[in-house]
């Protein structure tokens, strides 16, 4: 209930007496939400334009796949597709970075890029890792779903964090 609330407050400026009420997603800075609640936004629109990514993927994997090309190299073209998707909203619309020079993208992307083959290939590795600790037990039917499900945790968490963090850091500025 916490996030629902902080979500409607942040989004919610009250009027002054005889004023009507209006909606907004700008506060007077009295009333600006707290770090945490800022934080808990990110990330929900973050999962938010996350589940629309799955969708680019798996739509695009199908569409590359019904002209034609081959499952492997339509899974590599989804993969691709989505990665460019997911960039965009996450550096407009989750983190805001600001900046549109060729040079500030460039250097965006590529991390974003990395992050994402980071990623990949830590979730290559700890999939292993936890079937050999004995966590790739069935699960729903399915061999090895508990074990891919932490595997998708740990990826989902550090996407965010490093996506948060070093790829949309606007703190950091790559202006000389």
């Amino acid at each position: 209930h916490f996030v629902v609330l902080a979500m409607m407050r942040a989004s919610v400026v009250l009027p002054t007496p005889g004023a009507p009420m209006t909606l907004t997603t700008k506060m007077p800075s009295s009333e600006r939400c707290c770090f945490t609640c800022s934080a808990i936004w990110s990330f929900s629109l973050w999962m938010f334009f996350g589940i629309f990514t799955v969708l680019v993927s798996w739509g695009s994997y199908a569409l590359f796949t019904l002209v034609g090309i081959d499952i492997n190299i339509s899974n590599a073209l989804s993969w691709l597709t989505a990665v460019i998707f997911a960039f965009v909203v996450n550096k407009f619309y989750v983190f805001r970075s600001k900046e549109v020079t060729i040079l500030t993208i460039s250097k965006e992307l590529v991390s974003f890029f990395g992050s994402r083959i980071l990623t990949g290939i830590v979730a290559v590795l700890l999939f292993p890792a936890l079937v050999s600790i004995g966590l790739g037990f069935t699960f729903f039917g399915v061999e090895g779903l508990f074990a891919r499900g932490i595997v998708s945790g740990v990826e989902i968490i550090l996407n965010y964090i490093l996506s948060k963090y070093i790829v949309f850091n606007t703190s950091i500025s790559f202006k000389k």
